[in-house]
């Protein structure tokens, strides 16, 4: 059963992450764009453009960074 899409991202999911305190979900896309979620409320905060193809994205321990990797 499906609970929750989030339809905002323009390719394919490369890489997806909560953060450590479950306020936030960060995917990474094929396109070198970043979303940033609440999850309290389920809305876009943030949509970022990498300057170079992304494989990964996490947020850092503290909350307050993204952690990208191509």
């Amino acid at each position: 059963k499906e609970i929750l899409t989030l339809n905002d991202n323009k390719d394919e999911i490369v890489s997806l992450h909560f953060s450590p305190n479950g306020r936030y979900l960060v995917s990474a896309a094929a396109d070198s764009t970043i979303a940033v979620w609440n999850t309290f409320t389920w809305t876009l905060m943030y949509r970022l453009q990498a300057g170079t193809v992304l494989n990964t994205v996490i947020v850092s321990d503290d909350n307050e960074s993204l952690i990208t990797g191509g």
